[in-house]
């Protein structure tokens, strides 16, 4: 089953129960994190530094970004 979820002005098709990676835990990254986390979806949020707390359910991998 296909939910869709609001991530910023576009409708994004979430798979329920699916693992997602988010990048960057600003205002932005935050936003995605709530609106996967609400369509039922296992988050892991790569950030340096969590702006603030995090929700329930997501799993944190505190480290600067790196490519590949």
């Amino acid at each position: 089953m296909t939910d869709y979820v609001t991530l910023t002005e576009q409708r994004v098709p979430v798979v329920a129960a699916c693992d997602v990676l988010v990048v960057g835990g600003g205002a932005v990254g935050r936003r995605k994190v709530k609106g996967l986390l609400a369509a039922g979806a296992r988050v892991r949020l790569i950030t340096a530094e969590p702006a603030a707390p995090l929700p329930t359910g997501v799993e944190l991998v505190q480290r600067p970004y790196r490519t590949g």
